[in-house]
């Protein structure tokens, strides 16, 4: 009796996520996509947090990685900011609330501040949504892992033109006032994130197109995630040949991460 199911025709998960907002009556509200997971306590531990204060709009959390298949294949880390400031100058650069909706719980307030979810975007709406909230809220996070995201590499890797589209208009919907060298930054990373899935992906030539779209935007790396200079070696090396570099050098810090593992927009 608690559960209410509602079909619509696939509009996106923009309209979708809407949808859910304008039927729901709770003050806070969740979301979980279909082929995500919450762990045990994560509501119980969002709720205790986002009622410390009626300026806190979201909580978040650590996120794990799984295949198709439900394994672990990496972890998403969410640590808090000291100030509302701090949040932004990352946020700007990339969606640093990782584990996309599924992961988050939200102040329904908030969406009559700000807005809903923006239903001309079919990539990157939950980016676009945390900027806008960042804006007029506090956003806190458990530093803990609460939730699985299943991440489908191969349709990932197939959309990394589409993700950039609209990660672009993201950038030039929210960062108009942000200042010039904050955008050359943003889109930046935007090229180094698509490198990165298209190296997952073995298109070497794809990956080095993108890196030297950053380079030529932003030259220097913009955040810890910003990997350009490896992946421009990886790229030109053959692969038994940045193997070998690495145990001459002694250096193992290059361990290659999952696809997706950069909480990219979906």
């Amino acid at each position: 009796p608690r559960i209410k199911y509602v079909y619509q025709e696939n509009k996106g998960l923009s309209s979708a996520r809407n949808l859910g907002i304008s039927l729901s009556g709770s003050e806070l509200i969740g979301f979980l996509d279909s082929d995500d997971i919450w762990l045990p306590d994560k509501l119980e531990l969002q709720v205790r947090m986002i009622r410390r204060s009626q300026d806190i709009g979201l909580v978040g959390c650590g996120a794990y990685l799984m295949n198709s298949a439900g394994q672990t294949i990496g972890e998403l880390r969410s640590k808090n900011y000291s100030n509302r400031h701090e949040l932004l100058r990352d946020l700007y650069i990339r969606n640093v609330i990782v584990g996309s909706a599924s992961g988050s719980l939200v102040r329904r307030a908030c969406f009559g501040t700000v807005g809903l979810f923006d239903e001309t975007l079919r990539s990157a709406e939950d980016w676009d949504m945390w900027l806008r909230l960042a804006q007029s809220y506090e956003i806190k996070f458990i530093e803990k892992t609460l939730v699985k995201i299943r991440v489908h590499s191969d349709s990932m890797h197939c959309r990394v033109e589409t993700m950039k589209a609209y990660q672009k208009k993201v950038i030039e919907k929210n960062l108009s006032d942000a200042g010039p060298l904050q955008r050359k930054r943003a889109y930046s990373y935007l090229y180094v994130d698509a490198a990165q899935e298209y190296y997952a992906a073995d298109k070497k030539y794809h990956a080095l197109s993108n890196i030297l779209k950053a380079m030529w935007r932003y030259p220097f790396r913009v955040c810890p995630e910003d990997d350009r200079d490896r992946l421009f070696i990886k790229c030109l090396l053959p692969d038994f040949c940045y193997r070998l570099s690495k145990k001459i050098l002694g250096r193992d810090q290059y361990k290659q991460e999952p696809a997706g593992s950069r909480g990219m927009s979906t």
